[in-house]
């Protein structure tokens, strides 16, 4: 299930009355035609170039857009608005960078001198001028969608994407210029930095640490029952893990210690735990949520049903064996092999083995609908609480098809023993009679046919003297 419908997502291409959205839309509009006109010589000099170089590293994006999908377990904010993060990130704030950053170093190079700068100058401009154009355009897309936005977590999705969006236009710009410096070929220099910054530079990027200023930015905005200077504090705090995250990775710190592929390899593991740690924060702190609001809003009375049955009523929103089963990634994958199991084991004894597999299957299909079905009730309730009569039906018409099927996820460990020995033992008589059907028709004579015991061959030869 997607989405529940709250507000139209045309109301989100067309907001008239938003200023923000507005904005928006004029800088996007100056910035695409500045990148156009930046692109346009690399191009020309080196179409081949260009073309590898942009495939490249848009496929690279889409690596880490299904990473960036995939950490959102519980909900995540509309696409819309995460295709409007990539677009800033991607259009507005690279184009701006380009000229702060051209400017800055070379303001470094007069005030540090040309050595330090050219050592320090890329640690000390990135971080400075990209980081808070990043979390400016997480606080522009916030501010545009603001009704679709209700979680700190959605800050951090949108801030990854922001991120995403300009480590793509990026490292595409890198890449063409390393073709067209590099003083061997082209394609020496495209793969070099295809190598270093596409591949060993993937994951820890500017989504990583724009998803973590952004998640400061969501805490600040979203979280109105804490006092302001704590939530001004936190967002402070978040940005500055994002820019020391930034200053590591173009810093020549571990690398200038260390061999360089070690240095980096170093650089790499750092980052990743940091972020590591944030985004555990960030879910622990929304499943603690989740589970407040379903235990406690009037509007979800009595959703979570208790684990006592042997399975849920068709009218439970979520048990408590569900509400564990959903926090993780790795948790919902096993309760869905689990009960495709059961019900393969099940579907056996009344269908072959193909029949019962494309049952296993659909079931597994059902139990995601209903698993992404739950993740949507807390946020609906907080948010949209006049679209939970639709998702009730859609959780009760899931139970319902599952039922069908056998399923019962939640169902206890004895109920599901006890099918599984019933299907056992329906198995084991199917294989029997199939058996003696196989005897009877192996025999001269036809299967009604049958040899005559030693007594019935003693009467009738008795019977013939």
């Amino acid at each position: 299930m997607t989405a529940p419908a709250l507000p139209s997502p045309r109301e989100l291409l067309w907001q008239p009355r938003n200023w923000t959205y507005w904005v928006y839309l004029a800088l996007l509009v100056v910035a695409f035609f500045s990148l156009l006109s930046a692109f346009q010589p690399l191009q020309v000099l080196a179409p081949a170039a260009a073309a590898t170089a942009v495939g490249a590293n848009l496929a690279l994006g889409v690596v880490v857009g299904l990473v960036v999908v995939w950490l959102s377990v519980i909900h995540r904010p509309p696409t819309t608005l995460a295709v409007a993060a990539v677009a800033w990130g991607g259009i507005i704030a690279v184009a701006i960078a380009f000229y702060v950053n051209d400017n800055l170093l070379a303001s470094l190079s007069t005030t540090l001198g040309a050595q330090t700068a050219n050592d320090w100058g890329a640690a000390i401009a990135g971080p400075s001028n990209e980081e808070w154009l990043k979390a400016v355009g997480t606080l522009a897309v916030i501010g545009i969608g603001i009704r679709w936005v209700s979680r700190p977590i959605h800050g951090l999705f949108i801030g990854a994407w922001c991120g995403l969006g300009f480590q793509v236009v990026e490292d595409i710009s890198y890449a063409m210029n390393g073709a067209l410096n590099d003083p061997s070929s082209d394609a020496t220099g495209l793969a070099q930095i295809l190598g270093v910054r596409g591949i060993l530079g993937l994951l820890p990027s500017h989504w990583v640490f724009a998803a973590c200023s952004g998640y400061g930015i969501g805490y600040a905005l979203l979280r109105r029952d804490r006092p302001l200077p704590v939530r001004v504090l936190f967002a402070v705090g978040m940005f500055a893990v994002a820019w020391s995250m930034h200053f590591l990775w173009n810093s020549p710190l571990i690398t200038g210690q260390l061999e360089p592929m070690i240095g980096m390899l170093v650089k790499v593991v750092v980052i990743l735990a940091g972020f590591f740690v944030v985004y555990r924060l960030a879910m622990r702190a929304e499943w603690r949520w989740y589970r407040h609001v379903v235990a406690t809003d009037p509007a979800l009375a009595g959703a979570a049903g208790a684990d006592g049955g042997a399975q849920p009523g068709l009218g439970t929103l979520v048990t408590d064996a569900e509400i564990r089963s959903l926090r993780t990634r790795r948790r919902r994958y096993r309760v869905r092999r689990r009960l495709r199991g059961t019900v393969r084991r099940e579907a056996r004894g009344s269908a072959n083995r193909r029949g019962a597999k494309a049952r296993g299957r659909q079931a597994g299909r059902l139990i995601r609908r209903l698993q992404r079905a739950q993740g949507w009730l807390a946020i609906t309730a907080a948010t949209a609480p006049d679209q939970l009569p639709a998702l009730r039906t859609r959780i009760t018409s899931l139970r319902i098809d599952l039922a069908r099927l056998g399923a019962a996820p939640g169902g206890s460990g004895t109920e599901r023993r006890r099918r599984h020995r019933r299907a056992d033992r329906q198995r084991e008589r199917r294989d029997v009679d199939r058996a003696r059907e196989r005897r009877g028709a192996d025999r001269p004579g036809g299967a009604g046919l049958r040899e005559p015991s030693g007594t019935d061959a003693a009467n009738t030869d008795g019977g013939e003297r």
